[in-house]
Formats: structure tokens, C-alpha cells, sequence
């Protein structure tokens, strides 16, 4: 039997494959849906980590004067180690607002990292309903995404974009769509949000 054991890329898709979907159980009152927070990501997360001995870990980086989230994984086995994305985060003074996207921005690129996948909800139909008003703002939002030449300029339009925005399955849409078309001439990640599959766009 060979004693060969598996590679760090070996190791993160075992991770990737083993991940089942997590339960989403905090409930957010003003768009009537569900979702799983960052303790619910890393309490499911962690066992399968420790299962292939890798370590992932997420801190806060300077780079020319703005914050940046940090993302890497190492194999405790072989001493291997790969930087597994980065995002640039809002430049906010307030520390707490600043700690609140710090923590949304983990939660987000660790669910694309780890391709996690969200139970859907039954109140999906009602998440979809939203005031005209936001619908005209979040149209606003779709057209600077789509203004977008180069994956730079994808990402910062993207991270201007209020929460509402970002959490809107058309804009998100617009985001992924953008993403497809610039890959060619960029490699930046955008940070991607799970959303409910069933969430009907109005």
C-alpha cells in the first residue's frame, strides 16, 4: 500500500468535497430571510480542517494605505502553504463598523473558498420582496457594475456598493456576469455572497 500522502490541493478538495451545506440560523428581520454567520461557518468548518491537518487562517494586511483581508492555508504535514485570495476592505473610522466588515468580508470569501453550500429557505419568495425605492437604487448599482473595464475596476465598483447592494440577487447577478466577461484580462477575485438559489428576483 502506498504511504504517499495527499498534496495540499488534494487536501483542500477533500475539504471542498466533504463540506455539506450549512444550516442558516440567524434570521434578518428587514429582508426577511435566513443566513449562517462566521461562528456557524467555522464550527462546521473546522473539523474537516483538522481531518486533512490544514490551517486556514484569515488577518488583516496594510497594502498601500488600505486594509486588506488576507487569506491562507497551510499543510500541517508537508509545511506547504498558498495565499488563497485577498480582499480589499472599506476604509472605515469607526472601529466598530470597521470589526463588522471585517467580519462579513471573512465570511464571504471564506464561502467562496470552500465552495460552501446554504440550505435553501421557505421564506425565499418573501426575501425577493423589495420597496421600489431600493429596486431603483440597486438598478443604480447594476449599471456601475457593468461600467466596469478591468477587474480593478470591477472590484472597486463592487466594494462601494452599500450591504442592501451586495445582498440584491440582481446585483449579484450583474457582479457574477461582469466577473465571467473580465476574467481574460484579470485574475482579482470579487468576493462572492451566498445567496438563497430559490430567491426570485422581482
Amino acid at each position: 500500500m502506498s504511504n504517499v500522502k495527499p498534496s495540499l490541493w488534494e487536501k483542500i478538495a477533500n475539504v471542498q468535497q466533504s463540506l455539506g451545506a450549512i444550516e442558516k440560523s440567524k434570521s434578518n428581520p428587514h429582508f426577511k430571510n435566513s443566513y449562517f454567520d462566521i461562528n456557524d461557518l467555522l464550527a462546521a468548518l473546522k473539523p474537516h480542517l483538522k481531518a486533512n491537518r490544514l490551517l486556514f487562517t484569515q488577518v488583516v494586511e496594510s497594502h498601500e494605505g488600505r486594509p486588506v483581508l488576507c487569506s491562507s492555508i497551510r499543510d500541517l504535514d508537508s509545511g506547504e502553504s498558498t495565499e488563497a485570495g485577498s480582499a480589499l476592505l472599506p476604509d472605515i473610522a469607526d472601529p466598530q463598523k470597521f470589526a463588522g466588515a471585517v467580519t462579513y468580508f471573512k465570511r464571504i470569501t471564506a464561502t467562496a473558498l470552500w465552495l460552501v453550500e446554504g440550505e435553501e429557505d421557505d421564506d425565499g419568495n418573501t426575501a425577493s420582496r423589495t420597496a421600489p425605492t431600493k429596486r431603483a437604487d440597486h438598478s443604480a448599482a447594476v449599471t456601475k457594475l457593468e461600467a466596469a473595464g478591468t477587474m480593478d475596476e470591477l472590484q472597486r465598483a463592487w466594494l462601494a456598493l452599500s450591504p442592501e447592494a451586495m445582498n440584491d440577487p440582481t446585483v449579484l447577478a450583474a457582479k457574477d456576469r461582469m466577473k465571467a466577461a473580465l476574467a481574460i484580462v484579470g485574475t482579482e477575485e470579487i468576493p462572492t455572497i451566498q445567496i438563497d438559489e430559490d430567491a426570485d428576483s422581482q
